[in-house]
């Protein structure tokens, strides 16, 4: 979770922090460099027995306590170093006291504290570049730095058994038969075969051994933390969401914004917040934040100023209300048109039409039956809407969408109202699945399926049928989504930006296709609401900013 710790905070441009990167990227891949090192001198460097640390004013005078005090340091950089890669705040304190420690350790030899103090000064000029307070969110990279950690301590490992000198244990050993050892030293099994012969051989295997056992201290850590996130953490923020959307959602696609998918940004007062998603260093908001309006701009404000410490490129999409943003200095750019059906005219005068009136007597003769379900659902059932779901899936082009609209999920459609379509033998050949809408008096809908062998005009005439039931169960107006490209560059004036994304959109073959969308909603004569993206960094972010949109849908 995060707050906006001052609401009227403006941070450097998104082209001054990218400028800023590189320090904190060189930083983390000096200090992993000197982690190794460390690592290697502490198992391999034959110490004099007595350190006299002359001048110190730390109790660190025993070769017992300097030696896996400075292996343990070594280790603990080489798992920071991946940490102030990417910025971390936290990282740069822990390291920056490892660090001083390291110094301390080693200043009774000037050479050996030579490193620590050059790598201390690195880390205090450029602490104003560790900005990043994110927290640990993603499975797939918490076990990636679990197993790099691991691989880092066992090549250490191996290569100190090849830089061994053959005194130490009477043998010489290869590359194989070092990482063998050194994963057996590891692990519980041990070298009970191998007897050392020198003071510097018994400390080399006990320091694998606490090396071993460090490093899988940490893995652990890296892969649980995020693991615990997702367990603990984010089902409290999702359900903290939920209660204020209870009382301030107002948007179609609100009811979306605490799925599983999402992460949240809560404002200072706690009342507002915005559900987002990081996709290739985009955090890619689904519209507006929810929360009270007075807070919006300044919830806007605080969700920019994280994502620029982050190094992140900061996107809305769909947001209603674009003034905020653009006050903020936010760059806006249609992408498309949302259809809305008045339910009142569509009854009386578009379903009166010979189109609709052709789909309802040729379906209506064929004995084609629509039904609403209310949950909760029995197991046949969901059995059914399950066939339907996978036999659309197997279609050319189908695939399941995600962030703004949901997808299969069996245990959310038990507790959803659905609208079934049957044949005249009584087997389902299509499902609309009914959502919430925040707006008042609009009904909205999510999943449409229906298997490839139904009807041409099976979906028409369920939607026919399930607009006249939500009109009698009081609705006013029927949301059928957004199509994508629509009305683009068609007004005047019109941005380059905007022209650049229809001439795309009708050059690239999967986007083209997405135009069939308007044509199809075009028939119920739905009125068209404009629907933006809005995004940091100027046009130069939009490449990227479309590729995490399409990886996020």
């Amino acid at each position: 979770m995060y707050r906006v710790t001052n609401p009227r905070y403006r941070p450097r441009s998104a082209s001054s922090q990218a400028y800023h990167v590189w320090p904190a990227r060189l930083i983390g891949l000096v200090v992993f460099v000197g982690g190794c090192q460390v690592l290697l001198h502490s198992l391999l460097a034959r110490f004099p027995t007595e350190i006299r640390l002359a001048g110190s004013i730390l109790p660190f005078g025993t070769l017992q306590w300097h030696r896996p005090a400075t292996l343990l340091l070594g280790f603990l950089l080489v798992y920071l170093s991946a940490h102030l890669y990417r910025r971390r705040r936290a990282a740069w304190y822990v390291a920056t006291a490892a660090m001083t420690l390291l110094l301390a350790l080693h200043v009774h030899h000037w050479r050996l504290a030579l490193a620590p103090a050059l790598l201390l000064g690195l880390l205090v000029m450029f602490r104003s570049d560790f900005t990043v307070r994110s927290e640990p969110k993603s499975i797939v990279r918490g076990l990636l730095l679990a197993a790099g950690i691991l691989a880092v301590a066992v090549v250490v490992g191996a290569v100190g058994f090849e830089l061994l000198d053959r005194r130490d244990f009477g043998a010489d050993f290869g590359l194989a038969e070092s990482l063998v050892r050194t994963l057996r030293q590891f692990s519980l099994v041990g070298n009970q075969d191998l007897i050392p012969l020198t003071r510097h051989a018994g400390w080399f295997l006990e320091g694998l051994s606490v090396l071993g056992v460090f490093a899988e201290i940490l893995a652990a850590l890296s892969f649980f933390r995020p693991v615990a996130f997702r367990v603990t953490t984010l089902p409290r923020e999702r359900q903290r969401a939920a209660t204020i959307l209870g009382e301030f959602g107002r948007s179609s696609y609100d009811h979306f914004k605490i799925g599983s998918d999402k992460s949240f940004f809560f404002s200072a007062s706690g009342r507002s917040f915005i559900a987002y998603r990081t996709v290739s260093n985009v955090a890619l908001a689904l519209g507006d934040p929810v929360g009270p309006e007075e807070e919006s701009e300044g919830t806007i404000s605080g969700f920019v100023a994280l994502c620029r410490e982050n190094g992140w490129t900061a996107a809305f999409l769909m947001p209603e209300v674009t003034l905020a943003y653009q006050r903020l200095g936010l760059s806006v750019v249609k992408i498309g048109e949302e259809a809305v059906i008045d339910l009142d005219r569509f009854l009386a005068q578009t379903v009166n039409k010979k189109y609709f009136r052709y789909v309802r007597r040729k379906l209506e003769g064929e004995g084609y039956v629509v039904t609403r379900l209310l949950p909760p659902h029995s197991a046949e059932l969901l059995r059914e809407i399950r066939e339907v779901s996978d036999e659309w899936l197997s279609l050319p082009r189908r695939r399941e969408f995600g962030f703004c609209q949901g997808s299969f999920d069996q245990d959310t459609l038990a507790t959803t109202p659905l609208f079934a379509l049957r044949g005249s033998a009584g087997r389902m050949v299509a499902f609309a699945s009914q959502v919430p809408s925040y707006r008042p008096g609009e009904a909205n809908f999510d999943l449409m399926r229906r298997r490839p062998d139904s009807h041409w005009a099976a979906m028409d005439y369920l939607f026919q049928e399930m607009l006249g039931t939500l009109r009698e169960e009081g609705y006013a107006t029927f949301n059928m989504g957004m199509a994508p490209f629509a009305g683009l560059a068609e007004g005047s004036p019109s941005s380059w930006t905007e022209k650049g994304i229809r001439e795309l959109a009708e050059r690239v073959s999967w986007l083209s296709s997405l135009k069939g969308l308007h044509q199809y909603k075009s028939k119920f004569e739905p009125r068209w609401e404009e629907r933006y993206l809005v995004y940091d960094g100027g046009p130069i972010s939009l490449p990227r900013i479309g590729l995490a949109v399409a990886r996020a849908m």
